[in-house]
């Protein structure tokens, strides 16, 4: 029997960035209960219209967030809008239960929207010049 792979329905490639990202809920369609205050989380990968970060928290699809994140590149946290796409219980290592969170990115301040952008093409570019010898 042919074992079937997932259809990849990303519009752009996901490049493994951790950093720090702080978020927030600020309206919810599906489950009451979700943190309204600032959690802190990480970042597991970045697009250039999307983020999956972990968190200790779970957060519903289609809620709505507002995301700090903290670049390198930038002496202040970009702050970010998206929606909850999905959410998926992990384990770590360590038998400590968190969730991978992924947002697809919405609205945001045009700076704040190009430094993004322009961070996630650098790290492209970077990954694609050691496979290219650019």
């Amino acid at each position: 029997m042919e074992e079937k792979k997932p259809v990849e329905r990303r519009k752009y490639i996901r490049l493994a960035i951790g950093t720090k990202v702080n978020f927030r809920v600020l309206k919810e369609k599906k489950k009451e209960g979700a943190p309204k205050e600032n959690v802190s989380a990480l970042s597991r990968n970045m697009s250039v219209e999307g983020i999956c970060f972990r968190a200790d928290r779970d957060v519903a699809s289609g809620a709505e967030v507002e995301l700090e994140i903290f670049l390198p590149s930038e002496p202040e946290p970009l702050l970010l809008r998206g929606e909850i796409k999905w959410s998926q219980p992990v384990l770590t290592k360590e038998g400590k239960k968190m969730f991978d969170i992924g947002v697809q990115l919405s609205t945001f301040a045009k700076d704040d929207e190009n430094a993004y952008i322009r961070y996630v093409c650098e790290k492209m570019t970077e990954r694609l010049s050691r496979y290219l010898h650019l």
